[in-house]
């Protein structure tokens, strides 16, 4: 079962997917969990992408001569 609240609060973007959650909608909609964890996965990178100016600061590591 998936609440009217969790379905809600997913629209509304004021809750991530867990896998349980995408597991459940899979199988209410007859689609697989994949698909609604890649679709969170893209809209956690596109969100990310939006403030570029908290990656800015990270100096990535160099690997040892």
């Amino acid at each position: 079962m998936v609440s009217r609240l969790t379905v809600f609060e997913l629209l509304l973007e004021k809750r991530g997917l867990s896998p349980e959650i995408a597991a459940r909608i899979g199988r209410l909609l007859d689609t697989t969990p994949e698909s609604w964890l890649r679709m969170q996965e893209a809209l956690d990178l596109w969100q990310v992408n939006q403030h570029p100016e908290k990656l800015a600061s990270i100096q990535p590591i160099k690997a040892a001569a």
